[in-house]
């Protein structure tokens, strides 16, 4: 409420004790916030840096032709070595190097060091690490040979690219992918991807003529999958936590979409949330060939 009538409403309400107040609230929300893809580290907007990106890339470049010597490096056996474990020291060392080369010797800042391991993670995935991917289990060693090398930027990036081609292709995406994403995002912490399938399965359980029903169907291809995909440690934790997110979220969807009747909302045109004005999510090239369509939202209304 805007400051000058604050006291205004107060005193309405000290007038008004013991009686019914009927309170109208029209809450605006930017568009952006429904974005999922801006929830992980901007490199392209309002944070880009042209002079970081050429570094990067001129680094990237090196490295590709053997103009770079990485420390420690030399000391490892690419072939036998733990790929990700080249991967760690090739992007520690650029990273290291790109910062002190932008930092003209002057005091580094918190925010640079952090937009050069954004960028650095983002350029290195797209032009290296994107190359791997082709098929879903190439998705998934990525992911866990990242996680098991500490490299959280550049599995960020991981996150970033399965994610778009998820907003994609959702409109024709295959109920099992979309299920089997589920529980790799779930047991590796990769949150962003998670709301993104929770969404799409949310809509299909809602949008089915016996969502319950649905739901028990849903739970027994994910113990199904669990089982298929190896994930044999805890398959009753990882599918029961995966099962209880998508429990709560339609019971809130569903709560939401049914308060918003007409009778409730005749005193205002406006719907409970208004987007306003957004911005377009990043696009990356990638290797899967899909068909495109627009990310559909859940519905809130």
């Amino acid at each position: 409420m805007e400051k000058e009538r604050r006291a205004e409403f107060t005193e309405l309400v000290h007038k008004k004790v013991d009686s019914n107040l009927l309170v109208v609230v029209e809450i605006k929300m930017k568009e952006s916030l429904f974005e999922p893809l801006n929830y992980l580290p901007d490199v392209e907007t309002a944070f880009r840096s042209q002079r970081i990106e050429k570094a990067v890339n001129k680094f990237v470049d090196d490295v590709i032709n053997g103009k770079i010597r990485i420390p420690d490096l030399e000391h490892v056996d690419e072939k036998q070595a733990d790929k990700f474990s080249v991967h760690r020291l090739i992007f520690i060392y650029g990273v290291d190097s790109v910062s002190r080369e932008i930092s003209d010797n002057e005091q580094q800042s918190e925010i640079c060091e952090q937009l050069v391991r954004n960028t650095f993670a983002h350029i290195y995935f797209e032009r290296v690490l994107s190359r791997e991917i082709t098929y879903f289990d190439d998705f998934v060693t990525l992911v866990e040979g990242l996680t098991f090398a500490h490299l959280p930027a550049l599995r960020k990036e991981v996150e970033r690219f399965i994610c778009q081609k998820v907003i994609e292709i959702q409109a024709d995406m295959d109920p099992s992918f979309a299920k089997k994403l589920l529980l790799v995002s779930e047991k590796y912490n990769l949150e962003i991807l998670k709301m993104v399938i929770n969404g799409f399965l949310v809509d299909q359980i809602i949008g089915n003529s016996n969502p319950p029903k649905e739901l028990v169907n849903i739970t027994h291809e994910l113990q199904q999958m669990a089982h298929e995909i190896r994930e044999n440690e805890n398959i009753e934790n990882l599918v029961g936590a995966v099962v209880t997110d998508l429990q709560e979220l339609t019971r809130r969807v569903r709560r939401v979409s049914l308060s918003h009747s007409p009778s409730q909302s005749s005193h205002s045109s406006s719907p409970l949330a208004t987007p306003t004005n957004g911005s377009g999510s990043p696009s990356v090239p990638a290797p899967f060939d899909s068909p495109t369509s627009r990310f559909k939202r859940v519905s809130l209304a």
